[in-house]
Formats: C-alpha cells, sequence, structure tokens
C-alpha cells in the first residue's frame, strides 16, 4: 500500500506537469501523510530513560540553552537592576556566575547559538534606544550591534541551526517598513531585506536558513489582528511566509495557517518542520512542494541538533522518537503531567532539557525544569 501511494503521487506530479506545458500552472501542494515503515538496522536502539534530574528547582532562574554537552546557560528570571548569567553542571542543582550585566532588556529573549559559542540580546541603550549585544561564551568578550530602529515588538532573535547567522526584526526609519536584519558571524556583515506589509503589521517568529539565503516569517493573521484589537484574549491564529532573501527584499513562496505558538525548525536546507493550526506537525519541502503530515495533535515539538530525533509534548505527556525521513519511528514517553514550554537536546542527544509547569498547579508562572538523562 505504501509502494502504490508513492507511485501514485508521483504519477500525479507527472500529469500536473504535463498540464503545464500548455499554459500557466499555480504551484500544487501535495499533502502525503507517511506510514510509519520499519527503521534501518544502522539506527540506535530504541531510547531508554537513565535519570531524571530536578533543575535549577530552588533558584529563580530562566533556562536558556545547552553550552556543552552535559552543562546549561540561565540567567536569573524577572526584570532585574542587574541581570546575572550562570554556567549549572550536573547533577543541574548548583549555580557558578558567569558574568553579569545592567543593560538586557528581556530575560527570557536571551538566545545561545547551537554551538554553544555566543549568548545574544536586546540591550538597553545605542542610538535608537535598543541595540544587539553578542557575548562570547568562550572568553566573555562583548561585541555590540548598533542597529538602527531594532524592533522589541514580536520576534525574539533567532540563529541558524550553524550558528553563522543571527536574525532579528527591524523597522526603516523613514516609513516604518518591516526588515529582517541577518548578522554573519564569520564576515561581519549586516544585511536588510524588506517585508511586505504596513507601518502597523509585526512578526511574532523569525527563523533562517544555513545558506542564510531563506527565512521563515511567522505574522498574526488578519483575523487575529481584528480580534486582538477588540478584545483582551490572545491570538490563536498567525499564518507562516517560508521565502527567499534576495535583492533587500523577503519573497514569500509559500504560505501556512499556524498556531500563535507554534514553533518552526529546519529540517535541512530546504524544508521545514513547524506545527499547524489544527495541532498537526507539518513538513514542508520546497524543493517539491509537497507537505508531509509527521504527528497529530502536538504543542511543543524540538528537533535534535543532528535532525535524527524529535521531542515533543502530546496531552500533556513528553515523548522522543527517531525521525527517519517523514517518519517517526520508535516514540517513548519520558514524562508526564506537564505543561511543556520549552525542549531542547543536547549536543550529544544524550540529555533533554524539558521546561514546563505542572499540568495541576493553578501558579502557572512558576516555571520548573527537568533534565531527561537517557542510557
Amino acid at each position: 500500500m505504501r509502494r502504490r501511494g508513492i507511485v501514485l503521487a508521483l504519477a500525479l506530479v507527472a500529469c500536473l506537469m504535463a498540464a503545464g506545458c500548455g499554459g500557466e500552472m499555480k504551484a500544487k501542494t501535495i499533502i502525503i501523510e507517511e506510514e510509519p515503515g520499519p527503521a534501518p538496522s544502522a539506527l540506535p536502539s530504541l531510547f531508554e530513560v537513565d535519570t531524571i534530574y530536578p533543575a535549577m528547582q530552588q533558584y529563580a532562574v530562566y533556562s536558556i540553552g545547552w553550552l556543552d554537552v552535559d552543562s546549561v546557560l540561565a540567567v536569573n528570571a524577572g526584570y532585574k537592576d542587574i541581570s546575572r548569567f550562570y554556567r549549572v553542571d550536573s547533577p543541574y542543582d548548583t549555580l557558578t556566575e558567569l558574568w553579569e550585566t545592567d543593560d538586557l532588556l528581556i530575560p527570557e529573549n536571551v538566545v545561545i547559538s547551537p554551538d554553544g559559542r555566543y549568548a545574544a540580546y536586546v540591550k538597553v541603550g545605542g542610538a535608537g534606544g535598543l541595540s544587539l549585544k553578542l557575548v562570547s561564551l568562550n572568553g566573555g568578550e562583548e561585541k555590540v550591534l548598533e542597529v538602527d530602529q531594532l524592533e522589541a515588538k514580536g520576534a525574539q532573535l533567532s540563529w541558524s541551526s550553524n550558528s553563522r547567522y543571527l536574525c532579528f526584526m527591524m523597522r526603516e526609519a523613514d516609513n516604518r517598513e518591516l526588515m529582517i536584519g541577518v548578522y554573519d558571524t564569520e564576515d561581519g556583515s549586516l544585511n536588510k531585506y524588506a517585508l511586505d506589509g504596513d507601518a502597523s503589521s509585526f512578526v511574532t517568529s523569525l527563523h533562517i536558513a544555513d545558506d542564510g539565503e531563506s527565512a521563515v516569517v511567522v505574522k498574526p493573521s488578519a483575523s487575529a489582528d481584528r480580534t486582538a484589537a477588540v478584545a483582551v484574549q490572545p491570538m490563536r491564529e498567525s499564518t507562516l511566509e517560508y521565502g527567499l532573501l534576495a535583492d533587500d527584499k523577503f519573497v514569500s513562496e509559500y504560505k501556512h495557517s499556524i498556531d500563535s505558538d507554534g514553533q518552526v525548525e529546519w529540517m535541512h536546507g530546504d524544508q521545514i518542520a513547524f506545527t499547524g493550526a489544527d495541532g498537526a506537525l507539518y513538513a514542508y519541502n520546497r524543493r517539491n512542494n509537497v507537505v508531509s503530515i509527521l504527528l497529530r495533535d502536538i504543542d511543543v515539538f524540538k528537533l535534535s541538533k543532528d535532525r535524527k530525533y524529535i521531542a515533543y509534548m502530546q496531552q500533556n505527556s513528553i515523548y522522543v522518537a527517531k525521525l527517519y525521513g517523514n517518519n517517526v519511528l520508535d516514540k517513548l514517553t519520558v514524562y508526564q503531567g506537564i505543561i511543556a514550554t520549552g525542549l531542547d537536546w543536547s549536543p550529544d542527544n544524550e540529555l533533554l532539557l524539558l521546561s514546563g509547569v505542572n499540568r495541576l498547579d493553578r501558579k502557572l508562572s512558576e516555571s520548573q525544569n527537568y533534565i531527561i538523562k537517557f542510557k
């Protein structure tokens, strides 16, 4: 049945291509739900949990991400005059202060590069009132990027998967036009790309490919904008746009509805994974314009840095599984009873950082951290 489905899909694509020879044809998106298949023998065996560490429980800190294979970067939570950054080592119950600063705007918006070399955040100060700061996590050296009209509303900073590019939102000084800013850590260049939209529009999520030539932006949908203007309820639906960064513009090529809290990750240079407004986990491949449904009814997810594994929340349970093509295989429940707000794999895939709140706890603002160690 699986082989027949693939053959039919290829035949359909061939027919569409043939039909397009006679005139202009719009791109078609074919949704294919992959059926589970056997995992190759070369892949590791099923996960097995070794230890679950309650991490940083007695400290009011926010976990940022992995510094290396067994230590985490954290910052004191809340708005303080002085922000302190810490290294948290196994068994994750003590903090070692690395540095402190008085210019951090929002602690939750600090982002660490995937290779653990840099931390980046929006700092108070600069020509436009705000600027970007990069801190080397190896030697402590700091670099400030003076970015005119840095946009603090909506999307936080984000890194490419290979840690080369740091991207952020900004506005053109004269007409307040939204722009994507891309800083290249290798050559020190800063490029800007204009986004369609008026001065009132904004972006809630931003992601850039490893080659720096394509990006994904998430914007509130038109209906969500109207709802937000007349109600206190949060926006629940947005629009994902996948496009190219070319000629100083973002050129949108693909759109899909996405939950306002939905996540986006790069699977490889031409493929992204994201959670749709319907709760499904989709994979979109730009090369053949095909969308695959990987999972249904999920909330938070995170791919490992080598893209071999996935962690996700489904019905207040945390699962880990293998990724093979568009198949999710050998899933295992590793934690239950928590509403996850963040998941992060260690660089060697042997640890999983879990942040969230107890689903029975009424004090939803008190986030907890756990580190799950696999055998």
